[in-house]
This record gives C-alpha cells, sequence and structure tokens, in this order.
C-alpha cells in the first residue's frame, strides 16, 4: 500500500476523531471531578495485517484513576513509560485480534495490569482504577 494513498485518509480520520473528542467534551460540561485522564495524543502504531503487510492502528484511551489526592499528578509524571506500555502492547497486536470486542477486551485487560504493576513499583499504590478504549481506527 502506498503512503500517498493512505496519507490522506489517515489525517481525515484524525480530524474527525479531534473534532468529534472536542465536541463531546464541550457537550460533558468539560469540569467537575472527573476523574478520568486522557492519553493524549493518541496512540498510533503498526499492526499486522494477516498478509504480511503493516496495517495502522489509532487508539484513543482514558484512564479512570484512584481517589487518592495525588493520583493524578503521579499518573501524568509516569506518562511517558505507560505511553511505552501501551504502545509495545498494542503494536504486538495483529488486525483480526483487534477486530473483535473480545480482542479489544484482552488488550485492555493486560494494559490495566501492566500499568498498575508499573505504578505500584514507582508509588506503591497502582492508582489507575480503569484503562478504557474511546476510540479505535485500524487502516
Amino acid at each position: 500500500m502506498k503512503l500517498h494513498r493512505v496519507l490522506p485518509a489517515l489525517i481525515a480520520c484524525l480530524a474527525m476523531l479531534v473534532f468529534t473528542n472536542t465536541a463531546l467534551a464541550k457537550a460533558s460540561g468539560g469540569g467537575g471531578s472527573n476523574r478520568f485522564i486522557k492519553v493524549e495524543p493518541a496512540l498510533i502504531v503498526n499492526i499486522g495485517d494477516g498478509r504480511g503487510g503493516v496495517a495502522f492502528m489509532q487508539v484513543n484511551a482514558q484512564f479512570k484513576f484512584s481517589e487518592a489526592p495525588e493520583a493524578q499528578a503521579k499518573i501524568t509524571h509516569h506518562m511517558p513509560a505507560i505511553r511505552h506500555i501501551l504502545i509495545m502492547l498494542l503494536s504486538h497486536q495483529t488486525v483480526d485480534s483487534m477486530k473483535t470486542a473480545d480482542g479489544k477486551n484482552k488488550v485492555r485487560e493486560e494494559a490495566l495490569k501492566q500499568i498498575q504493576a508499573l505504578l505500584t513499583e514507582h508509588t506503591t499504590k497502582p492508582l489507575v482504577e480503569g484503562v478504557f478504549f474511546t476510540g479505535f481506527v485500524i487502516q
């Protein structure tokens, strides 16, 4: 697949996601005691397409964090390591494994387990209570 053919479609998908996320944030009031933190920017990885080729996958994710007062600051501080965990985990997937809800749930559960292990190692508390995938684009 030629990059000049894929790139315009990928850019269009990204623009739609940004517009949708902005509209949803405005519609939800955008404030309050929200215990969710977005992983920004979205994660974009290459995954196997099952035919020896490569596909692009973009994942939007959010974490639900504990009520501990320092939770959000500590998660933000460790975000580079958390992003690394997510990128490595996602890049080992295939298009077929990510087509099903079961496949996505397995990745979500493994992501939570690995993120909690990292945070427990560095902060003595898991801090993240849930990983939620809020958008998937595979092309």
